[in-house]
């Protein structure tokens, strides 16, 4: 008998502590930081003013603009693109050219900008007009001001 009410206070307290650690534990975690408003990146076109490397960016500057909240396209200087780009989580994909194929030294500002489009991975906005672009170790890789 007397391991019969061993075994019920056992169990009891088994069961007490169980859904007090329920309680404790959140249902769900926060996943991540809340995404930048996209918004903020339609309409107008940014111009890159620095690109990771460069010492000053000639014209004609690379371009992007923002079509909708997961489209861009641009120019790199003289090579056209579009591209698939979600601002939550910052990939540029799927990178196409659009119309002729430009004659670029290798290593130069259009080969840095594409590099630069290939390393981001987060975005930021700096005041109301300079959007920057950020690596995985959060290293600015490209800033762009607003043009209408």
């Amino acid at each position: 008998m007397l391991q019969l009410r061993f075994f019920i206070m056992s169990l009891v307290v088994f069961v007490a502590a169980c859904s007090s650690f329920e309680k404790a534990v959140p249902a769900r975690l926060p996943t991540s930081a809340p995404p930048p408003a996209t918004s903020g990146l339609l309409g107008g076109q940014w111009v890159a003013f620095a690109v990771d490397g460069l010492v000053e960016v000639l014209a004609p500057r690379p371009v992007l603009r923002w079509l909708g909240p997961d489209r861009v396209e641009g120019s790199a200087g003289c090579i056209g693109f579009s591209s698939l780009a979600s601002p939550h989580k910052l990939r540029f994909s799927n990178l196409a050219p659009v119309g002729k194929p430009c004659m670029t030294m290798p290593g130069g500002q259009e080969d840095k900008f594409f590099k630069a489009l290939e390393r981001a991975r987060a975005l930021r906005f700096e005041g109301d007009a300079q959007l920057v672009l950020l690596d995985e170790e959060a290293r600015v890789v490209a800033r762009f001001t607003r043009s209408p």
